[in-house]
C-alpha cells in the first residue's frame, strides 16, 4: 500500500511539472520563442509577442536599421487596448485565404539569419479613395516581408487622382540608403475601364468619378517619378486592377508605346477582365523577395510564385512587359501573356463551357469535363471531352497561332508572345476556336470525331494559303 502510495505521489508530482511546464511554454512566442508582451489567437490558442504601432520606437517594419529589434507582430493601439478585441494568428490566416490581417507580420525578424543586402526599395502604392484601408494592409505586408531579410524599404502613398509631385520623390531620395542601390516599385490599386484605361477618381470622391486613358496616367499621375526610375537599379510597376481594359485592342499597344522609350524596366497588369486583387493579393509578398532579396528575373519570379498559387493562377493570368535594361540602345519591352492552363478544364488558356449549362444536370456534382483523346494536325490541338455526370460530348479544336504551353512547377501554363509588328496578341477566339456538342451517348458508342480537315476559320485560310 505503501508503495503503491508513493508511486501515486510521484504522478502528482509529475502532473504538476508538466502543468507548470505547459503553462510556461504558453508565455513564450510560437515563432521566435521570446517572452515579451503576449497576444493569444482565439482559435489555436498560440500565443505571439507583440509592440504597439506608433509608440515610440515601434518603427514600421523596413524603415528600422534593427529589424532584430522588431517583435514577431505589430498591432493597432486599438487592438492592444480592447481586451474583448478578436485577434486571429498569422498560422490560422494561412488557412482562411479570405482573410486579411488587421496587423503587420514581422514573422522570423528576431531570429533569421540571413545574407544583408545593402539596397532600398522605395514602394510607391496609387490607391482609389475606397479602397484606401486595402492599400495601406497590402503595403505594410510588403514592407514585413522585405524587412525579414533586412532590406531597407521607403514608402510613399498617393490618393489619386492625385499626382506623384518631385517634392515626394526627392523626400523617398533623401530616406534611401546613402550610396547604395535602390529598386523602385509602383502598384496601384484601381478599377479599369473596358472602353480602355483606369479609374482614378470614385464616386465618393470631390471630383466625382474621373477615368484617363493608360497614355495620361503614366505621363501625368507617374511623371514626378521620372528622376527616381532613371537612377535606379530597376524601376517596375504592378496593376493591381482587372484586366477589362486590355480587351480594348488598343490599350496594351498604347502601354507599350508610352514605357518603351521611358525608364522603366518592366509593368505587369492582371489579364482576368473580372477578378478582384484579393484574389490574387497573395503572392506579391514573396515575389518581391525573388525580385529584390534574390535577384531572380521577373517572369521567372511570377511563375514561382503565381503559378504554385492555386488561388491566384484560377482567377487570373498576367501580361508582362520586361527588358534587362531601358539604357541599352534598342532594348525594347517584350510582351507576353501567362495563362493557367490545365487540359480538362482551360486548354490552351480557353475555358471549357460550364456542363450543366450544356446538360442541364444541375443537381449532379461534382462535374468536370473527362479528356477521351488530343491530337494535332492543321495547326489545330483537337480535344473530345466527356462530362462527368451524363457522358455529353465535347469536340473542341484550338488553332494555337503564338501559344505555347510550359509545364512549370507543376501546372502547365499558356504563354502567348505578342505580334512585335502588329502591337497585338494575335489569338482571336472567334476565328482560331471551334466547338462542337453532341448530345449523351453510351460510352460504346462513343467514336473518336474525324479531324479530316481544319475545323477552325483560322485553319481554313492556312489551308487556302
Amino acid at each position: 500500500m505503501s508503495a503503491q502510495a508513493n508511486t501515486s505521489g510521484i504522478e502528482k508530482e509529475i502532473r504538476k511539472i508538466r502543468l507548470t511546464f505547459d503553462r510556461a511554454k504558453d508565455r513564450y512566442c510560437y515563432y521566435c520563442e521570446d517572452g515579451g508582451s503576449i497576444m493569444y489567437c482565439d482559435f489555436c490558442k498560440r500565443g505571439f509577442c507583440y509592440n504597439v504601432m506608433g509608440e515610440a520606437g515601434n518603427e514600421i517594419p523596413g524603415n528600422s536599421d534593427t529589424p532584430q529589434s522588431q517583435p514577431c507582430l505589430t498591432v493597432p493601439p486599438e487592438m492592444a487596448a480592447n481586451k474583448g478585441r478578436h485577434f486571429t494568428c498569422p498560422e490560422c490566416l494561412s488557412v482562411d485565404k479570405y482573410s486579411l490581417p488587421d496587423y503587420l507580420i514581422n514573422r522570423g525578424a528576431r531570429v533569421t539569419s540571413r545574407v544583408s543586402i545593402k539596397a532600398s526599395v522605395a514602394l510607391v502604392v496609387f490607391y482609389l479613395k475606397s479602397q484606401e484601408v486595402a492599400a495601406e494592409l497590402f503595403a505594410r505586408q510588403l514592407c514585413a516581408s522585405l524587412g525579414v531579410f533586412e532590406l531597407h524599404v521607403v514608402t510613399l502613398f498617393m490618393k489619386l487622382p492625385s499626382p506623384a509631385p518631385e517634392k515626394a520623390a526627392e523626400d523617398i531620395r533623401q530616406q534611401l540608403l546613402p550610396k547604395s542601390p535602390y529598386h523602385l516599385v509602383v502598384f496601384f490599386l484601381t478599377e479599369s475601364d473596358p472602353r480602355g484605361g483606369w479609374w482614378v477618381g470614385s464616386a465618393d470622391n470631390c471630383r466625382g468619378s474621373e477615368r484617363v486613358d493608360e497614355e495620361d496616367f503614366f505621363l501625368c499621375h507617374m511623371a514626378g517619378l521620372t528622376g527616381l526610375a532613371i537612377d535606379a537599379s530597376t524601376a517596375r510597376i504592378f496593376g493591381l486592377t482587372c484586366g477589362s481594359n486590355l480587351l480594348n485592342k488598343d490599350s496594351a499597344s498604347l502601354i507599350h508605346k508610352t514605357l518603351n522609350i521611358r525608364p522603366w524596366h518592366s509593368i505587369v497588369l492582371p489579364s482576368a477582365p473580372a477578378t478582384i486583387p484579393r484574389h490574387y493579393f497573395g503572392i506579391f509578398a514573396k515575389l518581391m523577395v525573388h525580385l529584390y532579396y534574390f535577384g531572380s528575373p521577373l517572369r521567372n519570379s511570377l511563375l514561382r510564385t503565381w503559378a504554385k498559387s492555386p488561388e491566384a493562377r484560377e482567377h487570373t493570368g498576367f501580361v508582362i512587359m520586361d527588358r534587362q535594361s531601358w539604357k541599352t540602345p534598342g532594348s525594347n519591352l517584350i510582351v507576353s501573356k501567362l495563362e493557367y492552363a490545365p487540359h480538362v478544364s482551360r486548354p490552351y488558356g480557353v475555358e471549357l463551357p460550364m456542363i450543366p449549362s450544356l446538360c442541364g444536370c444541375w443537381t449532379k456534382s461534382p462535374h468536370r469535363w473527362k479528356e477521351r483523346h488530343a491530337s494535332r494536325t492543321f495547326g489545330e490541338e483537337f480535344y473530345f471531352y466527356t462530362s462527368s455526370c451524363c457522358a455529353t460530348e465535347l469536340h473542341i479544336a484550338i488553332y494555337t497561332d503564338r501559344r505555347v504551353l510550359l509545364n512549370v512547377h507543376g501546372t502547365r501554363i499558356m504563354e502567348e508572345p505578342w505580334d512585335p509588328d502588329t502591337l497585338r496578341f494575335t489569338f482571336d477566339p472567334t476565328r482560331m476556336v471551334c466547338m462542337k456538342i453532341l448530345p449523351s451517348r453510351k460510352e460504346s458508342m462513343e467514336n473518336q470525331p474525324a479531324h479530316n480537315s481544319p475545323w477552325t476559320e483560322a485553319g481554313l485560310g492556312d489551308q487556302l494559303e
